[in-house]
Order: C-alpha cells, then sequence, then structure tokens
C-alpha cells in the first residue's frame, strides 16, 4: 500500500590551491510514497537532512520536510496540494541570515498535466521562507527529440553544487545507457558558482532542445539563466549552449560552443 525509500549519504570535498575549504557532509533523505492502490487520491511524505562541517569548524544545516496530496481529475490531469516546514541554519560570512530567517512553513498547490505519453508538465505555486514562487518541470519527447524546460528555487551552496556536476553521463538524453560513458565527452558546467562557504538560494531557469539526426549525429542547444540570492549580494549568471556530436564504431568526433555572463562580473 506504500513504498519507503531511506538513504543516508556521506562526502568529502577537498581543495588543492583554488582556495576553497575542505569539508564534510552527513545527510539523510526519506520517502514514503502511496502504492498503487491509490488511485484516486495519492501522498507522499519525503524528508532531507544535511550538515555540513567546514575545515574550520563552521557548519551548517538544510533540512526540510514536505507533504503532498494528489487528487486525480482525470486521465490527463491530477490537482496537488502541498504542505511542509523547512528548518535550516545558513551559513553566511557577514551571519545576516539567522535560523529565524531560514526556518519556515511551506506551503502551495499546482498540477501534474500528462496530455499524452510523451509529454509531461509538473507546475506548482509554493511558499518558502524566501517567497513565494513558480516551479515548472516540463518534458516532450519525439522519436529522436526531447525538449525539457525546469524553474527551481532551492537553498544550496558551492559544495552541494559541484558535486552534482556529473563529468560523465551514464545515459543520454533519451536515457539510453551509454556504452563507453568514458569515451564521452566531458561535461563542463558553464553555471558553475563561485568559490566560497556560503549557502544561498538559487533560482534557475532552464531549457535544453536535443536532436538525435540519424544513427551517428546528435545536436543540442540549451540555455539557463540564475540568480544566487547570497545574504548580502545577488549574483546573476546566463548562459547558451550549442554541442554536436558524431559516434563512429571507434571513435566519436564533438564540437562545442560555450557563451556566459555573470553579474556583477561579466565575462
Amino acid at each position: 500500500y506504500a513504498d519507503l525509500n531511506l538513504r543516508y549519504t556521506h562526502d568529502r570535498v577537498w581543495y588543492d590551491s583554488t582556495g576553497g575549504e575542505d569539508s564534510q557532509s552527513n545527510r539523510v533523505n526519506f520517502a514514503l510514497t502511496s502504492g498503487r492502490h491509490f488511485n484516486l487520491v495519492d501522498w507522499s511524505l519525503t524528508g532531507s537532512y544535511q550538515r555540513i562541517e567546514y575545515q574550520a569548524g563552521d557548519h551548517s544545516i538544510l533540512a526540510n520536510y514536505l507533504a503532498r496530496a494528489g487528487y486525480r481529475v482525470n486521465r490527463k490531469l491530477r490537482m496537488n496540494a502541498y504542505v511542509g516546514w523547512e528548518d535550516n541554519n545558513f551559513l553566511t560570512l557577514s551571519n545576516a541570515f539567522n535560523a529565524t530567517d531560514t526556518d519556515g512553513g511551506v506551503y502551495g498547490a499546482g498540477l501534474t498535466w500528462t496530455p499524452s505519453p510523451r509529454t509531461t508538465l509538473d507546475a506548482a505555486v509554493v511558499h518558502r521562507f524566501f517567497g513565494t514562487n513558480l516551479y515548472f518541470d516540463y518534458s516532450h519527447r519525439r522519436k529522436r527529440s526531447i525538449f525539457t524546460a525546469s524553474l527551481t528555487h532551492e537553498p544550496t551552496n558551492n559544495r552541494n553544487e559541484l558535486l552534482t556536476d556529473e563529468p560523465f553521463t551514464p545515459t543520454d538524453e533519451f536515457g539510453n545507457p551509454i556504452e563507453r560513458p568514458e569515451e564521452e565527452p566531458v561535461n563542463i558546467n558553464p553555471d558553475a558558482p563561485v568559490i566560497t562557504t556560503d549557502d544561498y538560494v538559487r533560482h534557475r531557469l532552464n531549457a535544453d532542445y536535443t536532436l538525435q539526426a540519424g544513427r551517428r549525429d546528435t545536436f543540442r542547444v540549451g540555455g539557463f539563466y540564475t540568480i544566487r540570492d547570497y545574504d548580502l549580494a545577488e549574483a546573476t549568471s546566463r548562459g547558451l549552449s550549442s554541442s554536436w556530436t558524431q559516434s563512429l564504431p571507434s571513435t566519436s568526433c564533438n564540437a562545442r560552443i560555450d557563451w556566459r555572463k555573470q553579474r556583477p562580473d561579466d565575462s
């Protein structure tokens, strides 16, 4: 009647001569979701608790707990309601964010729209301690192409962002496993944050389009717009990228163009 998923993660980050501060993290995630017997009304309980400890002795905590209830209107539309709580302890250079500023209730409503097996839209308006925002995750697949777009707002930090950047991807954009991922081009994130121990709220709009032309050629174009809301400042970055890959029996050819602009420091 319900599915339970528990996960514990321990990770460490070391820097060489880049000026970053070594750190370690312990994280616990859980998810309790309704089983297939809940067809008309479904629900889920999720939570995450992460404690990050830095070499200098400072630490930060990112924690959130969320309950969701969904109602199936018809085969294509489901309405969702959210309620929860966040219990964060931000680490900042000026300590302008204290525990009260980064704690608070979570509540909102949204929908899941699936007009066809190849198209899905999850959207919601949710209030959190940093304000009320629109969230969405859109995906449209065709036989040889896929378009995705998303808008997210999440508390995070430099080390967590860097750990989510995988240099090699085990699957392609269509979900197919890559036979030799180590021979694929290294993923370079054009939106990498500056090195700091500060926690912040990241607002990110992202869109990607991938076309598989024939059996060997893959074209991709994408763009992003990111705002990182620090305690005393705001940093924005935007960028566009395009790539072409041709896979041959014993090798592959790759070409890529990236453009990025940052504020307050333009580049």
